[in-house]
């Protein structure tokens, strides 16, 4: 065991063993994560990767058609770190509805104001909680983030936007689960 105060010395590493080491010590950009390297099945069906792929693709737009995607992200900096740029790029929506959005601020991001240049966030006043926007390359006629005729607008917490555009109006909402708060029960006569 070395003297208190002093490491012990390692012996230097091979241009190989560098090169190596140093490869497997960076970390990857925040934006970008890993490729998915396989995935898995659960017993259900369903994939259970929890990271996007980098590649994935969808159909193309029909020529005249509005192309509306909504997600469900749980929290935009977390989907971010899961791949939601590259869904984005593929899907290639004309309207984005994003839905448990848990910002505290309108973010800046000049990719996503490059692609959707109309931008309509509902932000709670609780920091990290729901949060509604839609993401668009349209412009609205009208904007409205409150619930009509709800007595305090402060309760609705970011969870609604309804756009108007020209021939129909868009209404995003993020509802609370209210677990078996709502069960109902049938009685037979």
């Amino acid at each position: 065991m070395p003297p208190k105060g002093k490491a012990k010395r390692k012996a230097p590493l091979s241009d190989d063993e560098e090169t190596s080491q140093t490869r497997s010590s960076k970390k990857t950009k925040k934006d970008e994560p890993e490729p998915s390297k396989e995935t898995s099945i659960a017993p259900n069906g369903q994939p259970t990767n929890k990271v996007l792929p980098v590649t994935i693709t969808f159909p193309p737009s029909s020529e005249g058609h509005l192309k509306l995607a909504t997600w469900n992200i749980c929290g935009l900096a977390a989907s971010q770190k899961k791949g939601f740029r590259y869904y984005i790029e593929a899907e290639d929506p004309d309207i984005l509805v994003l839905t448990e959005t848990k910002v505290n601020d309108i973010p800046v991001d000049p990719s996503l104001k490059a692609r959707f240049p109309f931008q309509t966030w509902s932000i709670s006043a609780k920091k990290t909680y729901s949060g509604t926007a839609i993401l668009s390359k349209h412009k609205p006629l009208s904007v409205d983030m409150t619930l009509p005729g709800h007595p305090d607008p402060d309760q609705v917490k970011g969870r609604i936007i309804t756009l108007e555009f020209e021939g129909c109006y868009l209404i995003a909402t993020y509802v609370v689960n209210a677990g078996q708060g709502l069960k109902v029960s049938v009685f037979s006569s």
